[in-house]
């Protein structure tokens, strides 16, 4: 057992469900303070030296800059990233997903203090969740701009390309974001790496003492795959279905939930 499954054997009651729901939330009550004129974007940044001044809102107070100024814009994007963030939770579960979500701001307030830098808002954050969901389920079929089919891998190579221009020609604040989101993919996912390797050879361990067997220990609901049809295909059980259904990682987001609940 690992730090984070000790961490979230003792402290999982505590973890904020739906977390992503209140991220976007704030974006939107951001957006509209900025375009009502209620408050400036200026006001809202993490300035080191303005917090050190009294204005203490400042540590928090960037989550409420949205990403863009465009109505129709942000609204897709946060759609986009709802869909993300929820899909991870879903699979994580809420604790490990908060841990992520919650260490990646940590890690951007701490570094901003440390360097003096400013950080202008959560953006490359949330950035780095498309990285983490394109990790785990490479194959997933989105629709780019609502209409051309792209496979989520893709459209990770896209967005690490396009931070490429705000790391070179920006500022000391879109480098400083940029490399603590993604320093904080790296050290989750080596991780969960870490935890899937060891678990991985305890499982090996296990069944080599079991004499061999017909049955197989998962099978997906949907398409009927097993363990022995592809070893290295990961499957979930599926929160919002009643009872006990598993899934494949090709199913586990783009099926029908089962129960009275959903019909």
């Amino acid at each position: 057992m690992n730090w984070l499954d000790r961490l979230e054997k003792r402290y999982r009651k505590y973890a904020i469900s739906n977390l992503m729901y209140y991220v976007i939330l704030l974006n939107l009550v951001g957006f509209c303070l900025i375009q009502l004129g209620i408050v400036k974007y200026f006001d809202l940044l993490l300035i080191p030296q303005l917090v050190y001044q009294g204005q203490v809102w400042r540590i928090l107070s960037f989550l409420l800059v949205p990403f863009n100024s465009s109505p129709i814009f942000i609204i897709f994007t946060l759609m986009f990233y709802y869909w993300i963030g929820n899909s991870l939770e879903q699979y994580w579960g809420a604790f490990r997903f908060n841990v992520y979500y919650f260490s990646g701001l940590l890690l951007t307030i701490i570094a901003s203090f440390v360097l003096g830098i400013p950080v202008t808002s959560a953006q490359y954050l949330n950035f780095s969740l498309i990285f983490a969901f394109a990790t785990l389920f490479p194959n997933e079929v989105i629709r780019f701009n609502f209409i051309i089919p792209l496979k989520i891998k893709y459209l990770a190579y896209i967005y690490a390309f396009t931070l490429i221009l705000p790391f070179v020609k920006g500022g000391a604040d879109d480098r400083l974001a940029i490399i603590v989101s993604l320093l904080n993919f790296l050290i989750y996912f080596s991780t969960i790496l870490n935890t899937g390797r060891k678990q991985q050879a305890r499982k090996k361990k296990y069944q080599k003492q079991l004499k061999p067997k017909k049955e197989t220990f998962h099978k997906c609901t949907v398409c009927g795959i097993t363990e022995k049809d592809d070893p290295n295909i990961q499957f979930r059980y599926c929160s919002k279905c009643e009872g006990h259904h598993e899934y494949c990682e090709n199913h586990l987001f783009n099926h029908k939930h089962i129960g009275k609940k959903h019909k």
